[in-house]
């Protein structure tokens, strides 16, 4: 049977304007449902309630703030008006090209654009099955449907699609604009893409520069104890355990602030928290920046530096660090709204795109946007920004974030709930796959020739389990009634999916930088490696901290040491022969505390909505930061501690603690029970375990109680408020 075209033209029969109308009025519908039930979702967490309730909804005038939202919303308006327009172009063409009546047209583009919104939303499910709109049910059904159906209605369009060119260009002999037509869709959806895998690839071999390159990897949240190279019955980490097999490996690396911004702050500048400025996350940036930092002495030393995060809500580092560049999604107010509110099917889909790097700057590649983050994405924006080997030495810091909470990502392969510490498993196997391919592209691109790589992860976490806080009761010295009087934390791994755990302990923690007892959260992976640089591997177990790093670094240098410097150069890791002598006081502390980040399910909506007010952003920068007036009462509630030898002594200030208890005596009924805890100091004997309360305690008449103490007062000073 033959088909005779007609002409691809409005024509009485077929209005142009009101077939288009009835388009976009489905469209519309269907963009409006999407807002409505978004709106539903974060109403019922409290979200839009807590912004409308702040200051911070006043500051999103700002231009900085403003322009990008409206860029974000033209892009999702000019999307859909595409989509109309190509939905018509699909009506008209078969229409035409079939002799359809003006009623025929009407039905068939209806049937087409409820295709096209159901085909939006179910390929949002399968591409994406952590979306708002990705439906359980079909998430979990074992017959596949989100991939079925995904493939089924694109390969309908991709017909329709070709059927429709088919009748505008060639059945109309258009052949010159049907290649052009052609080759600007090849060039559009093929050549950026092309361009980000052959980035990695444009490497011209030079002379390494007489100055070794300076490489640091950071793995978020990476504890030692679930590495296999520490622990061969745990997790199996092949790329992290190959580097730290052929590394000089410091196996007691700890971080003096568990928190990202804090410990890459004490990294670049040696310096204690207290001293940099950087007492937690997004604290105001005149407070830190004064500060120099290693990479402004390798800039002056001729380094090119490069700073490089996939997350960057609670971590501002920019350029006035001492960086030439900063590689990553963009950050600031925008970073917490256009990467986690919009979550939108069509624009999910589109994020991704290889052009969405450039029109979704705040989401591409951007780890805080966990469900449409793809690893190869970041990865893609490294290949894209990062150099190749020049006749100048380069400094490069890069962090990864993939094995920090919430531990999953677009495409993790997660399909039924698992418990906190297995979701943790799964993040450290992803970063573990990120080592092995951003070594693999340094090494392409010629930087792994003459340098030093270091390996490190700024802090641990603590996943609810026991043995995740260095005291427990049987280990108690003392009277065992004052042991309800130290806080007790809900076993994670005794109630994994229970919205109320009623099991509690007080040798089990949650979280990063919440609790000095932990050393899980304060233990860090650290190691060096050479590459043309002689550093053969062993490990070396005396205590030390990150602190120690940039001395190190400048030392084996001989560039000039960094100024009022809180940290030792440890020459034993490049000079074998040097005895270790670096042993010194640890001072750490905690950033804030709350409940909805110590626990193992924290929702981020209400973590934002506790702390949504204690933020400003700047005028200029856009960029978030932590009011001053909240910012002295987190630094007044704060835990702090001293580790010296083998002993810690830890202030604990006072605060409300919510426990679980029986509505009555031997009530089964639990209600959440706000407590008041005093102030206490808890002395702890890290190579026995023995620990005690007070510094009158038993226990402490057998250890250095009054050094420590002068210690810790003379460090803190008045911050203490001790009576």
């Amino acid at each position: 049977m033959q088909f005779k075209p007609i002409p691809f033209t409005q024509s009485a029969a077929s209005p142009f304007f009101s077939l288009k109308m009835m388009l976009a009025l489905l469209i519309t519908l269907f963009v409006i449902a999407q807002i409505v039930f978004s709106y539903l979702h974060y109403h019922f967490s409290g979200m839009t309630d807590s912004l409308g309730n702040t200051t911070v909804l006043e500051q999103l005038r700002y231009p900085v703030v403003l322009l990008p939202m409206l860029g974000f919303v033209a892009l999702q308006l000019l999307a859909y008006v595409l989509l109309v327009m190509w939905l018509h172009f699909l009506v008209q063409a078969y229409g035409d090209l079939f002799k359809l009546s003006l009623l025929g047209r009407y039905w068939r583009g209806a049937i087409i654009a409820v295709l096209a919104c159901l085909g939006i939303f179910v390929a949002n499910t399968y591409f994406y099955p952590h979306s708002f709109f990705a439906p359980d049910f079909l998430v979990h059904s074992s017959w596949h449907a989100p991939f079925i159906f995904t493939w089924a209605i694109f390969f309908i369009f991709f017909f329709l699609t070709l059927l429709a060119f088919a009748q505008f260009f060639i059945f109309k002999a258009r052949y010159w604009m049907s290649a052009i037509t052609l080759l600007i869709a090849i060039i559009m959806t093929l050549g950026i893409g092309a361009w980000n895998h052959l980035a990695r690839f444009m490497y011209h071999p030079a002379t390494p520069p007489a100055q070794p390159n300076i490489i640091f990897i950071g793995v978020d949240s990476v504890r030692p104890d679930f590495v296999s190279y520490f622990n061969p019955a745990h997790t199996r980490t092949p790329a992290i355990d190959h580097f730290l097999q052929h590394s000089v490996v410091l196996t007691q690396s700890y971080t003096p602030l568990a928190r990202t911004f804090p410990s890459w702050t004490s990294i670049l500048t040696s310096r204690y928290p207290l001293h940099s400025g950087a007492r937690n996350n997004l604290v105001e940036a005149s407070d830190v920046l004064p500060n120099d930092t290693l990479a402004k002495v390798l800039q002056k030393a001729g380094y090119i530096t490069y700073y490089a995060t996939d997350e960057k809500r609670f971590s501002n580092i920019t350029k006035g660090y001492g960086f030439n560049h900063i590689i990553g999604p963009y950050m600031g107010a925008n970073d917490f709204l256009l990467s986690g509110l919009p979550d939108l099917p069509l624009t999910n889909l589109l994020v991704n795109m290889p052009f969405g790097r450039f029109l979704f700057p705040y989401n591409y590649g951007n780890r805080a946007a966990a469900v449409t983050y793809e690893p190869n994405n970041f990865e893609q924006l490294l290949a894209s920004h990062l150099p190749t080997q020049g006749n100048k030495p380069f400094f490069i810091a890069i962090h990864f974030c993939i094995s920090h909470w919430p531990y999953t990502w677009a495409k993790d392969g997660i399909k039924t709930p698992i418990t906190n510490e297995a979701y943790y498993v799964h993040g450290l196997r992803a970063v573990d796959r990120s080592l092995a391919q951003t070594l693999a592209l340094l090494r392409a691109k010629g930087l792994l020739q003459h340098t030093v790589v270091v390996l490190l992860s700024d802090h641990g976490t603590a996943l609810g389990l026991m043995g995740d806080r260095v005291i427990r009761d049987d280990h108690f010295v003392g009277d065992q009634n004052e042991i309800a009087t130290v806080t007790h934390y809900p076993l994670q791994s005794a109630s994994p999916f229970s919205a109320s755990p009623s099991n509690y302990s007080i040798n089990t923690s949650f979280g990063q930088g919440t609790d000095v007892l932990s050393l899980q959260q304060y233990h860090t992976l650290l190691a060096f490696q050479g590459f043309g640089v002689n550093l053969p591997h062993r490990d070396i177990d005396t205590p030390t901290s990150l602190l120690n790093l940039a001395p190190t670094i400048l030392d084996w240098l001989h560039l000039p040491p960094l100024p009022q410097s809180d940290g030792v150069a440890m020459r034993a890791v490049f000079t074998p022969t040097v005895a270790v002598n670096w042993q010194r006081p640890q001072f750490w502390e905690t950033g804030d505390k709350f409940g909805a980040i110590e626990t193992d399910k924290i929702n981020i909506e209400k973590v934002l909505e506790a702390r949504v007010s204690m933020y400003a952003i700047d005028p200029k920068s856009g960029l978030l930061y932590l009011r001053p007036v909240y910012e002295q009462s987190l630094i007044q509630n704060k835990q702090r501690s001293i580790w010296l030898g083998d002993w810690m002594l830890a202030r604990m200030p006072p605060h409300v603690e919510v426990r679980y208890l029986p509505e009555s005596p031997g009530s089964e009924i639990l209600k959440p029970t706000p407590t008041n805890m005093p102030a206490q100091y808890i002395l702890v004997n890290l190579k026995t375990g023995k620990w005690g309360i007070g510094l009158n305690s038993p226990l402490a008449k057998q250890a250095p109680i009054a050094l420590l103490y002068q210690k810790l007062r003379e460090f803190y000073g008045a911050e203490l408020n001790d009576a």
